[in-house]
């Protein structure tokens, strides 16, 4: 089989499907990176909480064009593909395993996102993304602690 017919058989190009496998909780953490995924699919999913344009910073604080979506499960950190319309998912965090959200006065729109885990004496902090998300960083903040306190957050409109 040529290398085009398995990216093919890897990709999937159903976000339907995708959201289903993830509000299912049948798919692990690395499952779902290099998924294309459909924009028009993605803001029409029930499962869809909150979507958009993002600025992933990363560590050098280099800042990659990036697309956001938040589901009841997950955080998905999605990047444009050389075809209109179309992501692929680079990045997908548990909602459950994020400790700490933080913006800055001076930087309002940069959100710092820690991920982690609990014990009974400490909190270990395992990762960290940051994200620059102009005009929407406190949406996506309140979108994001209302599914961590409820189970089922009302759909938030964006």
């Amino acid at each position: 089989m040529d290398k085009s017919k398995r990216r093919q058989l890897y990709t999937r190009d159903s976000t339907a499907q995708l959201m289903a496998l993830g509000s299912s909780g049948m798919t692990d953490e690395r499952s779902e990176i290099g998924t294309v995924m459909l924009l028009k699919d993605i803001s029409e999913s029930k499962s869809t909480r909150f979507h958009c344009d993002c600025e992933h910073v990363k560590d050098s604080e280099q800042l990659i064009p990036s697309y956001l979506v938040v589901t009841d499960k997950y955080l998905y950190v999605l990047r444009m593909t050389e075809q209109e319309n179309r992501y692929i998912v680079k990045l997908r965090r548990q909602i459950s395993t994020i400790m700490k959200i933080t913006k800055k006065a001076r930087a309002p729109d940069v959100i710092k996102i820690e991920y982690g885990s609990r014990d009974q004496t400490d909190t270990h902090i395992t990762d960290t993304d940051k994200f620059r998300i102009p005009k929407k960083a406190d949406t996506f903040i309140h979108v994001l602690k209302s599914i961590r306190s409820s189970p089922s957050p009302p759909r938030s409109s964006t």
